[in-house]
């Protein structure tokens, strides 16, 4: 993605050219990453849940990561590394790409996906919505994804 910022505050995002499983455009969610990281909902401390409340109080990390270590040291014992689902998707592909799976070998393993939400969102992207659109092949007008993928480009500006 072209990601333009201006007054270090991310103004736009655009698709990138060079991306083979979107190329010239990007998914809703990529593109949702201005609202995502200006949100006032956006969750920036580690929160802990009160029990029997449903309410949130805020901790400090050391305490967020003596939480997480305790737990990851709890289930690697019983029942077992195989226990903990390990799913990397939006936000892995940067300088620590790699980093997750690493950690889970040295835990001694754990449960996994093959892949990510992203690539098979983009080829869905390629082969459907394109030649709906298009009128192309698979883009009969009277197919029910037509209208889907014109609101979808309606939404995300394409």
């Amino acid at each position: 993605m072209k990601v333009q910022v201006e007054d270090g505050r991310i103004r736009r995002i655009e698709p990138h050219s060079g991306n083979q499983a979107t190329p010239g455009s990007a998914c809703l969610k990529g593109l949702a990453y201005v609202e995502r990281v200006h949100s006032p909902d956006r969750i920036l401390h580690p929160l802990r849940r009160v029990p029997g409340s449903g309410e949130f109080e805020r901790i400090s990390w050391d305490d967020a990561l003596d939480i997480i270590a305790e737990k990851l040291v709890e289930l690697k014992a019983d029942p077992g590394p195989q226990s903990i689902l390990y799913y990397s998707g939006s936000g892995t592909k940067g300088l620590l790409k790699g980093a997750g799976r690493e950690f889970w070998w040295l835990y001694g393993g754990c449960t996994a996906t093959y892949g990510d939400l992203c690539w098979p969102a983009g080829l869905e992207d390629r082969d459907v919505r394109r030649p709906l659109l298009a009128g192309g092949a698979g883009g009969d007008a009277s197919d029910p994804r037509r209208e889907q993928a014109q609101r979808a480009l309606g939404y995300c500006g394409c």
